[in-house]
């Protein structure tokens, strides 16, 4: 019996106060294998932030240490902050997990590699991806040497898949991608996620939305369309964190006789406290992530609540457009911008620059694309 417990993103501050409880260190204990998604390299001396939409993020240059005391031993560096500051804080980060194996961030062959760990005569493959957002690989012609993420969307993770079933007797795919705070996936990763399973793959894991979203056993594989945040530290909290910014699921599977069965858990971080531990007994989050679920079945809910959250990011949208100088027509926004190139014309006044990484972020990301299009299809935007 193989016991692979996994767990959702994690970004620390200041590790030296971080605790962990004792039912969550005796999960781990019992695990064979530990996995999380490390969310942003460590800090490093002298790294520079790249220019990006979005925050830049680092964390703690000793949790990896930390991580590997705890039990952690797989971590998934594919994400959308790994290269938040280059190269060198990146392969610092690498660096950083001596006996722990990385996935999905380095070189372009060691970015899409399938990782195989073997206990007792059974090849367990992982492969970590992310969505198409700064630091991810978009072209191996041109990037090869440089380091990066593996994009989801690339041709090669299918033939990865292909290939791995002749190389190993599980094959868990680890995407971090969709869109932020949605408590459903987004319909075409629900889609391409169960296209992974169709081509192979023995489950699919997910993160990145920063809250919980279903689950479901798709052709006897799960699929878990996001985690959660496991332990997702904020500089300063800002006090619009979603109800379940703490909260998250893990999921711990078990491979035995050929079969692959899941067991839940729930996790809570008391930021104030600085202690992660599990809250199985939550009777309030078990029955709030039960309705999730539900929702997602009730096509007609699922529909509706995707819609609205769309519909809440059409203004960002709107946003990134005019500032790179794309508007929609209309007497109060063409007076705006009148108004605001005069001033600028004035003595001693800058030009205006145009930031085009918003924009940029916008067409390279493939939920914000799908957004924008689902939008524009509705013409909610």
């Amino acid at each position: 019996m193989i016991r692979i417990n996994f767990f959702g993103d994690f970004r620390i501050c200041d590790v030296s106060r971080l605790r962990f409880g004792d039912e969550l260190q005796t999960l781990l204990n019992a695990g064979d294998i530990n996995l999380l998604n490390f969310e942003a390299p460590i800090f490093v001396e002298g790294a520079q932030k790249i220019s990006k939409s979005g925050p830049n993020l680092y964390q703690d240059q000793n949790a990896p240490k930390a991580l590997q005391d705890f039990g952690f031993n797989v971590i998934s560096l594919a994400n959308n902050h790994m290269l938040d500051y280059g190269e060198v804080a990146a392969c610092e980060t690498i660096s950083s997990f001596d006996k722990a194996i990385t996935l999905g961030c380095g070189k372009w062959e060691d970015a899409f590699r399938v990782k195989v760990i073997e206990i007792d005569g059974i090849r367990i493959g992982f492969l970590a991806i992310t969505q198409h957002e700064f630091g991810a690989f978009s072209d191996q012609f041109y990037e090869d040497d440089n380091y990066g993420t593996a994009s989801m969307s690339h041709p090669v993770v299918d033939e990865l898949i292909l290939e791995s079933r002749e190389k190993v007797d599980y094959l868990f795919i680890i995407p971090h991608a969709g869109m932020e705070r949605c408590i459903q996936p987004w319909p075409q990763l629900v889609t391409l996620y169960r296209h992974f399973i169709n081509m192979g793959a023995s489950g699919v894991i997910g993160g990145h939305p920063h809250v919980s979203q279903p689950w479901e056993i798709y052709k006897d594989c799960p699929i878990f369309y996001s985690l959660g945040n496991f332990c997702f530290e904020l500089a300063s909290s800002t006090g619009n964190e979603p109800n379940d910014w703490y909260n998250s699921l893990v999921a711990s599977l078990t491979i035995k006789d050929g079969a692959v069965s899941v067991d839940l858990h729930w996790a809570y971080y008391d930021n104030k406290a600085h202690l992660v531990n599990l809250c199985d007994g939550d009777k309030n989050h078990i029955a709030y992530m039960e309705q999730v679920c539900a929702d997602f079945r009730d096509k007609s809910k699922y529909k509706s609540i995707i819609n609205n959250h769309a519909k809440s990011m059409a203004a960002s949208y709107d946003y990134s457009f005019s500032e790179n100088g794309f508007f929609k027509f209309g007497l109060s926004r063409y007076m705006r911008l009148l108004l605001s190139y005069c001033y600028r014309k004035l003595p001693g006044k800058q030009k205006r620059q145009f930031d085009s990484s918003l924009l940029l972020n916008d067409f390279q990301c493939e939920v914000h694309r799908w957004t924008i299009w689902h939008l524009l299809r509705n013409k909610d935007f």
